[in-house]
């Protein structure tokens, strides 16, 4: 049971960031990563007490804001 809740599969794997990896690699808040992750109907794998996000669809939306607004700033 613990194992399936540990998911170390899961957190060990490169493909996912998690709310703190996110906003520092975006200079943000991990709120803001919320928030944009919710927004954008990204798709968090709970595993324990973290949210893991998944890389590709989030630094896609991340490049989609770059384009659109020249920052990544909530507007």
């Amino acid at each position: 049971h613990f194992a399936q809740l540990r998911r170390t599969d899961i957190v060990n794997d490169d493909s996912y960031y998690t709310a703190k990896e996110a906003a520092e690699k975006y200079g943000m808040s991990t709120a803001n990563v919320s928030i944009i992750a919710k927004k954008n109907s990204i798709v968090a794998v709970k595993v324990g007490v973290k949210n893991l996000i998944p890389k590709v669809d989030f630094d896609r939306v991340m490049a989609e804001r770059l384009a659109q607004f020249g920052s990544y700033s909530l507007v």
